[in-house]
């Protein structure tokens, strides 16, 4: 059994929390006007619902990343911290790429290579323990829903 310390948990879900709030405020800095123009799905929340998931899901990233790192002493494990990592990379920098830089194109293609290595995150941790690969479940919906969220923009601007 690995030990498990609450106090690096608490780090990984301040730092996560920390990252998603920086992210939400680019994010609020950049929609008017220009985000606020495009031509957007029917399925498009209001905001306060993208600010509500994802501070569930950073929440749940944070348990997951904490596990792993906790778990990565084994080669398969150290292996799951890696893919972990970058597609936390690759999920904060979607921001950027869409929000600042206005890349529909990219951003569609970006977030749909995020979500299958999501997929591939949980495929890899399904076996180790599935009740961790089960919280990494509600990400890859919601970046399921976000990918045809941007291609929808993408499409029609």
């Amino acid at each position: 059994m690995i030990k498990r310390n609450l106090l690096p948990l608490g780090i990984a879900i301040a730092l996560l929390q920390g990252i998603g709030l920086m992210l939400g405020l680019l994010t609020k800095n950049n929609i008017n006007p220009w985000y606020n123009e495009l031509i957007k799905s029917n399925l498009t929340p209001p905001p306060i619902v993208f600010s509500v998931a994802w501070t569930l899901l950073y929440f749940l990233l944070a348990i997951v990343g904490w596990w792993i790192w906790s778990s990565r002493k084994t080669p398969k494990m150290n292996r799951v911290w890696y893919v972990y990592l970058v597609q936390l990379l690759m999920n904060w920098l979607w921001t950027p790429v869409f929000f600042n830089f206005h890349w529909l194109g990219l951003g569609f293609v970006w977030i749909l290579v995020l979500t299958g290595l999501t997929a591939y995150l949980i495929y890899r941790l399904y076996s180790q323990n599935k009740w961790i690969a089960l919280l990494v479940v509600p990400y890859l919906i919601w970046l399921m829903f976000a990918s045809y969220l941007n291609g929808f923009i993408w499409w029609f601007n």
